[in-house]
């Protein structure tokens, strides 16, 4: 408020008329235009982020997820084998995985703990000629649910009956 007057009587001193004084108050004190100024800003500070970051920042890489049987573990070159059966072909296929160094386990704790036959889900990178294992998960037999079409169908009946 005190800017304004002084501004003002700034302005009456050089004999201006009060419509002047009101313009320049105005324009003065009034915020400033957004001429899309902080708009190329932004839009320029995307731009040089994806011109000069490194093209392995722009996206993480898929991790896929592999479930089969064990058939073969090197501890000592860290690979590990599983077959699998493919859901769709009924195709069975051996997929050899390099554990890396960092990989994390459950139900197991360490590679070594892993046997022929075992059952497994693997979460892994592709880098192209070499599946890396970053994730290998053993599931205990004791956990599998083994059900036949007979027992689904007659679960399935006592649930329509109660309805």
């Amino acid at each position: 408020m005190q800017a304004r007057t002084v501004i003002a009587r700034q302005q009456s001193k050089r004999c201006r008329s009060n419509l002047e004084v009101v313009r320049l108050l105005r324009r003065r004190c009034a915020p400033p235009r957004n001429d899309g100024g902080f708009c190329k800003g932004v839009l320029l500070c995307f731009v040089c982020m994806f011109v000069f970051l490194p093209s392995n920042f722009s996206a993480a890489e898929m991790i896929y997820k592999l479930d089969g049987r064990v058939t073969k573990v090197e501890e000592a070159e860290r690979i590990l084998y599983v077959e699998f059966k493919h859901p769709a072909t009924e195709e069975v296929t051996e997929k050899k995985f390099k554990v890396s160094e960092t990989a994390g386990f459950k139900h197991i704790k360490k590679l070594s703990d892993l046997k022929k036959g075992d059952l497994v889900s693997v979460d892994y990178l592709d880098h192209g000629e070499e599946l890396v294992a970053i994730y290998i998960a053993h599931i205990p037999l004791k956990e599998i649910a083994v059900t036949t079409p007979a027992e689904v169908t007659k679960t399935l009946l006592k649930l329509r009956e109660s309805e």
